[in-house]
């Protein structure tokens, strides 16, 4: 039972949206190897965060770690304000994290030709990233509940939430790498995307606090990230094949 809770609500979402942005991506054989890579880049820095997010948190809250893990604003009269600073810096660590991954990984390749392509990486490298998040996640609450059928509501959650926020975050800077790199603009897109990303991380990390219609609010903002990089991915400017630049980062702008 467990194992197939495990495949239905860890495995399966991320290889439902793997095939989907694959596909977003095209037929070229090179590109199913490289897409592979960047998910495994992925996962890798998921590793590196948890590890340092495990380490400020002894730190940090050394007697109480549980609680700060656990901390929710609803029913609080007082909010503590530590916890909620530590909770909420968390997600901006790890955009940061992803989106300098991301950058250094793709931003030389031979693959990466078109805008659109960026996003489709940002989605994989935040897939790979989710799959240890939702693993480790998986295995705590299965380790608290005897009862599996109480577990099933918070997977499926998790199975949503934090993905496709996660893909909507490094979706949106991959995007914009894609725009640096072929010289859309001469404004610090990188820098923009990645001051969005956390921002909509941090949001999305308050809102799951709060009751009643915090997820629906965080569950539709990500939507709505994912259907505006869809609609600019798919115009003619996005999916225009350029030379591939591999020599210099941030090359001058025409």
């Amino acid at each position: 039972m467990l194992f197939f809770l495990f495949t239905s609500f860890v495995i399966a979402p991320i290889f439902v949206w793997l095939q989907y942005f694959r596909s977003k991506n095209g037929s070229r054989p090179e590109s199913k190897n490289f897409l592979l890579k960047i998910f495994i880049w992925g996962v890798m820095a998921s590793v590196v965060v948890l590890f340092v997010e495990l380490e400020m948190l002894k730190f940090f809250f050394p007697n109480n770690s549980d609680y700060v893990l656990n901390y929710s604003l609803t029913g609080l009269k007082k909010i503590d304000w530590s916890i909620l600073f530590f909770r909420l810096s968390l997600g901006a660590g790890e955009e940061i994290v992803k989106s300098y991954f991301l950058l250094f990984y793709i931003y030389y390749s031979k693959y990466f030709t078109r805008i659109s392509e960026g996003m489709t990486y940002g989605i994989v490298l935040a897939l790979g990233f989710s799959l240890v998040e939702n693993s480790m996640y998986f295995f705590k609450i299965s380790g608290m509940n005897t009862d599996l059928s109480q577990m099933i509501a918070p997977l499926a959650m998790r199975a949503v939430g934090p993905l496709l926020v996660h893909a909507a975050c490094a979706g949106l800077v991959g995007f914009y790498i894609g725009r640096k790199k072929f010289g859309r603009s001469h404004m610090p897109l990188f820098s923009l995307a990645l001051v969005a990303a956390i921002l909509i991380h941090v949001a999305y990390d308050f809102f799951i606090l709060l009751p009643k219609f915090g997820f629906a609010v965080s569950f539709a903002a990500a939507l709505a990230v994912l259907f505006f990089l869809d609609r600019e991915a798919s115009k003619p400017e996005s999916k225009k094949a350029h030379k591939a630049i591999t020599r210099v980062l941030f090359p001058p702008e025409n």
